[in-house]
Protein backbone atom coordinates (compact mmCIF):
# COMPACT_ATOMS: atom_id res chain seq x y z
CA UNK A 1 0.00 0.00 0.00
CA UNK A 2 1.59 3.34 -1.03
CA UNK A 3 2.18 5.92 1.63
CA UNK A 4 0.46 9.32 1.54
CA UNK A 5 3.52 11.20 0.25
CA UNK A 6 3.55 9.49 -3.15
CA UNK A 7 0.93 9.97 -5.81
CA UNK A 8 0.33 7.98 -8.95
CA UNK A 9 1.37 9.24 -12.36
CA UNK A 10 -2.30 9.50 -13.31
CA UNK A 11 -3.01 11.68 -10.29
CA UNK A 12 0.00 13.87 -11.03
CA UNK A 13 -1.17 14.24 -14.64
CA UNK A 14 -4.71 15.10 -13.49
CA UNK A 15 -3.40 17.74 -11.10
CA UNK A 16 -1.22 19.26 -13.82
CA UNK A 17 -4.15 19.37 -16.25
CA UNK A 18 -6.35 21.06 -13.63
CA UNK A 19 -3.60 23.60 -12.96
CA UNK A 20 -3.23 24.22 -16.70
CA UNK A 21 -6.98 24.72 -17.05
CA UNK A 22 -6.91 27.17 -14.14
CA UNK A 23 -4.03 29.11 -15.74
CA UNK A 24 -5.94 29.23 -19.03
CA UNK A 25 -9.14 30.42 -17.30
CA UNK A 26 -7.16 33.05 -15.43
CA UNK A 27 -5.47 34.24 -18.64
CA UNK A 28 -8.80 34.51 -20.44
CA UNK A 29 -10.34 36.34 -17.47
CA UNK A 30 -7.43 38.79 -17.40
CA UNK A 31 -7.78 39.45 -21.14
CA UNK A 32 -11.52 39.94 -20.83
CA UNK A 33 -11.20 42.29 -17.86
CA UNK A 34 -8.23 44.25 -19.14
CA UNK A 35 -8.77 48.00 -19.37
CA UNK A 36 -10.85 48.71 -22.44
CA UNK A 37 -9.36 50.97 -25.10
CA UNK A 38 -10.65 54.47 -25.47
CA UNK A 39 -13.82 54.69 -27.58
CA UNK A 40 -12.18 57.11 -30.01
CA UNK A 41 -9.52 54.53 -30.91
CA UNK A 42 -10.77 53.09 -34.21
CA UNK A 43 -8.51 50.03 -34.06
CA UNK A 44 -9.51 48.53 -30.73
CA UNK A 45 -12.85 50.09 -29.86
CA UNK A 46 -14.84 46.85 -30.23
CA UNK A 47 -12.71 43.69 -30.06
CA UNK A 48 -13.59 40.49 -31.88
CA UNK A 49 -13.67 37.39 -29.70
CA UNK A 50 -13.04 33.79 -30.71
CA UNK A 51 -15.54 31.04 -29.98
CA UNK A 52 -13.43 29.95 -27.01
CA UNK A 53 -13.32 33.46 -25.56
CA UNK A 54 -17.04 33.98 -26.13
CA UNK A 55 -17.93 30.66 -24.50
CA UNK A 56 -15.71 31.56 -21.55
CA UNK A 57 -17.24 35.05 -21.33
CA UNK A 58 -20.80 33.69 -21.36
CA UNK A 59 -20.02 30.69 -19.17
CA UNK A 60 -21.42 28.18 -21.65
CA UNK A 61 -19.80 25.23 -23.45
CA UNK A 62 -18.30 25.96 -26.86
CA UNK A 63 -20.67 23.44 -28.44
CA UNK A 64 -23.65 25.48 -27.19
CA UNK A 65 -22.49 28.39 -29.34
CA UNK A 66 -22.33 26.05 -32.34
CA UNK A 67 -25.91 24.88 -31.70
CA UNK A 68 -27.11 28.47 -31.30
CA UNK A 69 -25.44 29.44 -34.61
CA UNK A 70 -27.20 26.61 -36.45
CA UNK A 71 -30.70 27.45 -35.20
CA UNK A 72 -33.05 29.56 -37.26
CA UNK A 73 -34.10 32.10 -36.20
CA UNK A 74 -30.77 32.91 -34.57
CA UNK A 75 -30.80 32.07 -30.86
CA UNK A 76 -27.46 33.28 -29.51
CA UNK A 77 -25.41 36.42 -29.99
CA UNK A 78 -24.76 37.63 -33.53
CA UNK A 79 -21.59 36.26 -35.10
CA UNK A 80 -19.56 36.82 -38.24
CA UNK A 81 -17.17 34.80 -40.34
CA UNK A 82 -13.68 36.18 -40.88
CA UNK A 83 -12.34 33.84 -43.52
CA UNK A 84 -13.03 30.41 -42.06
CA UNK A 85 -13.13 31.65 -38.46
CA UNK A 86 -16.18 32.56 -36.38
CA UNK A 87 -15.88 35.82 -34.44
CA UNK A 88 -18.18 37.69 -32.05
CA UNK A 89 -18.13 41.43 -31.35
CA UNK A 90 -17.99 42.14 -27.62
CA UNK A 91 -20.59 44.92 -27.94
CA UNK A 92 -23.02 42.55 -29.70
CA UNK A 93 -22.52 39.91 -27.00
CA UNK A 94 -23.28 42.49 -24.32
CA UNK A 95 -26.33 43.73 -26.25
CA UNK A 96 -27.60 40.15 -26.61
CA UNK A 97 -27.08 39.57 -22.87
CA UNK A 98 -29.07 42.71 -22.10
CA UNK A 99 -31.89 41.46 -24.33
CA UNK A 100 -32.00 38.20 -22.35
CA UNK A 101 -32.67 39.96 -19.06
CA UNK A 102 -36.05 39.30 -17.48
CA UNK A 103 -37.91 41.56 -15.09
CA UNK A 104 -38.67 39.59 -11.89
CA UNK A 105 -41.67 41.82 -11.18
CA UNK A 106 -43.26 40.83 -14.48
CA UNK A 107 -43.03 37.16 -13.51
CA UNK A 108 -45.05 37.59 -10.29
CA UNK A 109 -48.73 36.81 -10.73
CA UNK A 110 -51.01 39.68 -9.87
CA UNK A 111 -53.67 38.78 -7.33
Amino acid sequence: MPDDTTISRDEAFRREMLAMDERNRRAVWERMHAPRPKPDDPWNADPLLTTYQTADYLGVPRQTLAVWRSRRPLVGPAHMKVGRYIRYRLSEIDAWLDSQRTDPAALVKKA
